[in-house]
């Protein structure tokens, strides 16, 4: 049981960093679209675009690395926090000045590029916190990372849409996101020197070691990152600022799945990598178990998207633009199913050591998604970009599900899929009645949210055991107490 708690803590933890960083997020892109409107909005998004895409290179693989080692050898922290934080300054500032090389050699405005500039800043304070935050993640004290993030990405909201009321334009939005960064950063060592004693020298051996190790990590978030970035880097070449700004709004609804789902994968990581010691058997329940809450998260919300996400395109940005966006919403909502079942699988295959095979599906992703991206955007444009992530999640699948059967273990299929089949049949039903009725866009949500939150707990009352063994171990636990 104490078990159990600390891990629905952590997952608390991470969904709700998560849930916090998306939910404001979600508030500054639309913010800036009615505020500044599709050209400002798809600026920013091809300064974070870049931004993002040169922090998953210089960082998560480096975190990755050090939760998985630190989750095994807790006592390497004091040398991890010291060292690790200059590998990652090195690593970050090379990180900067390869983005500000790529942005020059684009055909972009000056405008667009002193934006990325800007943003782009933020690489070095963000890899510098995956080192406390990869100790504390690997400790399992996620809570610490909740209490140093949720607050200020409270801040930065508050300050981006104060300073465009007072008429500040994009280049001081992306200030404030790069400030609010460094704070971060700088209450994150506070909290981390609490839980490790740091060595102060600097172990060169344990630079090398690590810079050997996470070769196939950067090369696999590179990639990794390339893949999910794509369409809008396409779009930014073959289309405009206008396109980025309308397929960026589209892409923010897939936060709320995204927050979620990585937030429970995050915290059951680190278990992941231990239950791997015992082999491929070790493995298949957890991931088995994973599978079935992606897909119980997924289908719903695909569901949802179906009926009402042209009402909730209207409401979020007040602008017809996005509106008429509603068909490649619910082409990009189709990939999640597949990346729900993609995400465990690729998860199981890191905790057990497979990462070269993680690697091995990016290539292929990237070489042939990277075609397919090309030709469908030049010629369809935003109908394009919004069909490339069912195609290449369905490469993604094959490979790992492939390679999760010969290395690891099997799956049981109709074990993962019945609950979310009927998870999927309620809301579908809950939908076809909410249409119906002449109501509000946030109260149909709100509606068919309370459903399923009831849903999945009756299930879980009944998985437990019902109704009566779940109150006498309430009234037992609450007797001890």
């Amino acid at each position: 049981m104490p078990g159990q708690r600390q891990l629905i803590g952590n997952s608390f933890s991470v969904i709700l960093g998560r849930l916090t960083q998306g939910v404001t997020s979600f508030i500054i892109t639309a913010a800036i679209a009615r505020s500044l409107g599709s050209q400002a909005l798809g600026q920013y998004l091809i300064g974070f675009t870049y931004y993002f895409i040169f922090m998953s290179i210089i960082a998560q693989g480096f975190r990755t690395l050090f939760i998985r080692e630190l989750s095994r050898n807790p006592s390497d922290a004091p040398i991890c926090l010291v060292s690790g934080t200059l590998l990652q300054l090195v690593a970050s500032l090379i990180g900067y000045i390869l983005l500000c090389i790529t942005i020059f050699l684009f055909p972009y405005s000056d405008e667009t590029s002193i934006v990325c500039y800007i943003i782009g800043l933020a690489i070095i304070p963000f890899s510098l916190s995956n080192i406390p935050e990869a100790i504390m993640q690997a400790q399992e004290k996620m809570h610490l990372i909740a209490i140093s993030t949720v607050p200020i990405y409270i801040l930065r909201v508050g300050s981006i849409i104060w300073a465009m009321e007072l008429g500040f334009q994009i280049n001081q939005i992306a200030l404030i996101f790069v400030l609010s960064e460094t704070l971060i950063l700088l209450i994150e060592w506070v909290l981390v020197l609490r839980l490790v004693q740091p060595n102060w020298r600097i172990n060169w051996r344990f630079i090398r070691q690590t810079t050997g190790s996470v070769r196939t990590f950067l090369a696999l978030f590179a990639i990794d990152v390339l893949n999910s970035r794509r369409q809008l880097l396409i779009l930014s070449v073959f289309g405009s600022e206008a396109l980025v700004g309308l397929f960026g709004g589209i892409l923010q609804f897939m936060m709320p799945f995204d927050i979620v789902n990585q937030g429970v994968l995050n915290a059951v990581f680190p278990r992941l990598s231990k239950a791997a010691s015992s082999g491929g058997n070790g493995l298949r329940r957890p991931v088995e178990q994973l599978l079935e809450v992606s897909l119980c998260l997924a289908v719903p919300y695909v569901i949802g998207l179906f009926f009402i996400g042209k009402e909730l395109l209207a409401l979020v940005y007040q602008n017809r633009e996005f509106a008429d966006t509603s068909i490649p919403l619910s082409l990009v909502a189709i990939s999640l199913i597949v990346i729900a079942l993609c995400s465990p699988l690729s998860q199981a295959l890191v905790a057990g050591g497979l990462e070269r095979i993680n690697l091995r599906e990016v290539i292929v992703n990237a070489l042939i998604g990277g075609i397919i991206s090309i030709v469908l955007i030049s010629r369809y444009q935003l109908i394009g970009a919004a069909l490339t992530p069912i195609i290449t999640a369905s490469i993604s699948l094959g490979q790992f599900a492939y390679s999760v059967h010969v290395r690891l273990f099997q799956v049981n299929l109709w074990a993962v899929i019945r609950r979310p089949l009927f998870v999927g049949g309620f809301m579908l039903l809950v939908f076809m009645g909410l249409q119906q009725l002449e109501q509000d866009v946030l109260l149909k949500a709100a509606m068919a949210t309370g459903l399923y939150s009831l849903l999945i707990i009756g299930m879980g009352i009944h998985l437990l055991g019902g109704p009566n063994i779940v109150l006498a171990k309430l009234l037992t636990k609450y007797q001890k107490s």
